[in-house]
C-alpha cells in the first residue's frame, strides 16, 4: 500500500510539473519551462511521454523551433515517444520559419515510425517550399501525397488547382511537363478499319484502305491550226 501511495504521489507531482511547463510555454518562457523539467528530475521524478511532449510544445509556442528540435532529439534518443500532434505543430512552425529542409526531414521521420502525415501537415510543407521557390520539390511532395490514400490524393489535387492560380505560369508549365514525362506513355490504339466490301463487278474482295482509282490519262487532242 505504501508503494502504491508513493507512486500516486509521484504521478501527482509529475502532473504539476507538466502543467507548469505547459503554462510557461504559453507565455513564451521556454527557458523556465526547460528549467522546470530539470528541477523535476532533481526531485527524483522521472519524465514520461506527456512531460516530454509538454517540453517540446513549450519551445514551439515560444517560437523556438530550433530548441524544440534539439529537445525532440534528446527525448527520442532516451526512448520517449512524442505525440503525432507535436510533430505537426513542429512542421508548421518550421514551415513558417521557411525551414523547408527540416519540414521534409520531419515528414520522413514520421514515415519511418509508421505514421503517414495528415494532409494538413503536407500543406504546411508545400507552403514552406513555395515560399522558398522550391518548385521541383513541390512536385515531389504532391506526387508522394497521391500515393498514400484517397484523402491525400484529393488534398493534392486541391493544392494543384490553387497553385495553378497563384504560381507564375512558367514554373507551373515546367511542373506539368515533368509530370507528363513521369506518366507511362501508352500507345494509341489503331483506328478501326472499315469492313471489306465485295464489288459485284469484280471477282476479288476490295480493301477499303487501298485506292482502286486508276490514274487518268489525259489524251492530247490534235487541233488543226
Amino acid at each position: 500500500k505504501k508503494e502504491g501511495d508513493s507512486a500516486k504521489a509521484i504521478a501527482a507531482e509529475r502532473r504539476k510539473y507538466i502543467r507548469m511547463v505547459t503554462n510557461l510555454g504559453k507565455k513564451g518562457r521556454w527557458v523556465q519551462a526547460l528549467n522546470a523539467m530539470d528541477e523535476m528530475s532533481r526531485q527524483g521524478i522521472s519524465a514520461d511521454d506527456s512531460a516530454c511532449n509538454a517540453a517540446v510544445m513549450a519551445c514551439i509556442k515560444s517560437g523556438r523551433w530550433d530548441v524544440a528540435l534539439s529537445v525532440m532529439d534528446v527525448v527520442t534518443r532516451e526512448g520517449y515517444q512524442l505525440e503525432e500532434f507535436t510533430y505537426y505543430e513542429l512542421i508548421s512552425a518550421c514551415g513558417f520559419a521557411e525551414q523547408w529542409v527540416t519540414c521534409l526531414g520531419l515528414v520522413q521521420r514520421l514515415l519511418s515510425i509508421g505514421i503517414v502525415p495528415e494532409g494538413e501537415a503536407y500543406c504546411s510543407v508545400v507552403r514552406a517550399l513555395l515560399r522558398a521557390k522550391q518548385y521541383p520539390k513541390v512536385l515531389d511532395v504532391l506526387s508522394e501525397m497521391e500515393q498514400h490514400s484517397l484523402g491525400h490524393y484529393q488534398v493534392a489535387q486541391t493544392l494543384r488547382l490553387e497553385l495553378a492560380e497563384s504560381v507564375p505560369s512558367s514554373p507551373w508549365d515546367r511542373w506539368e511537363q515533368c509530370r507528363a514525362h513521369e506518366r507511362p506513355h501508352k500507345p494509341l490504339p489503331d483506328a478501326p478499319r472499315a469492313p471489306a466490301v465485295l464489288d459485284p463487278n469484280v471477282s476479288t474482295v476490295l480493301d477499303p484502305d487501298v485506292s482502286t482509282e486508276q490514274p487518268q490519262e489525259h489524251a492530247l487532242q490534235n487541233t488543226d491550226v
